[in-house]
């Protein structure tokens, strides 16, 4: 039996250099203060209203918050509101902590218990499961199963906030790829996760691979790739 490649090194600097967390620290632009009020309007609402409620819309809340303190309140509120309907529970309340330091002790929100122990259960369930059935794959040797089974914890965990496990288990089913498309699907992944933790410098690695894998899936990709292995073989 032939024995699995070896984890990309470019893989295994990323695995070391993932926090997992969203960064909230604002950068240089927002070392101003931005103005919100009468002569310099700003709709928030209709604003955010253009994103999905997910993770990345947080990110822009509190951006947001960071740099305009008059809407601190209101788009903190709505961060704690979208936080809510994800499974993130570290990231519900880092979010709900900044809203509480922002509105002052008699107007913080308390944490709502029931629904992070409720999240918190479910999610081991899930990854009980997912784990289970990833065992079972390996031990079958079912390699399309395998793929799946690892892009499905990528997916849990990334849902979670843990963007290094993620990140194991999406490079990880790049040993069971079997067609360019998987390729470009566990490039596609991980790209995502790259943007998620702003780790910029990484996204055109995986940029070349994905764009690679979509050459080699064209008509006569793999003949030109060939060729332009061996010149000597058109002569």
């Amino acid at each position: 039996m032939a024995s699995n490649p070896a984890l990309d090194p470019e893989d295994t600097y990323m695995e070391d250099s993932f926090t997992g967390e969203i960064p909230t620290k604002p950068g240089k632009r927002a070392s101003s203060t931005v103005v919100v009020d009468e002569d310099h309007p700003f709709d928030l609402e209709a604003y955010i209203s253009n994103y999905d409620h997910d993770r990345s819309t947080v990110k822009r809340l509190l951006f947001i918050a960071s740099v305009c303190p008059s809407l601190a309140p209101q788009a903190l509120s709505k961060a704690v509101e979208y936080a809510l309907e994800g499974r993130d529970t570290t990231l519900y309340h880092s979010v709900l902590t900044s809203y509480n330091n922002v509105v002052g002790p008699q107007n913080a929100v308390p944490v709502n218990q029931e629904w992070v122990e409720t999240t918190a259960s479910k999610a081991q369930a899930e990854k009980d499961k997912l784990e289970v059935e990833l065992k079972m794959y390996t031990g079958n040797m079912i390699k399309e199963s395998i793929r799946m089974g690892h892009n499905e914890l990528g997916h849990f965990y990334r849902s979670h906030g843990d963007h290094a496990t993620a990140l194991r288990h999406y490079t990880k089913s790049r040993e069971f790829c079997t067609s360019s498309s998987h390729v470009v699907d566990m490039s596609l992944n991980i790209l995502e996760l790259l943007l998620e933790e702003q780790n910029y410098p990484h996204i055109s690695t995986y940029v070349f691979k994905a764009e690679a894998a979509l050459e080699a899936s064209a008509p006569g990709g793999d003949k030109k790739k060939q060729a332009g292995s061996n010149p000597d073989k058109e002569k």
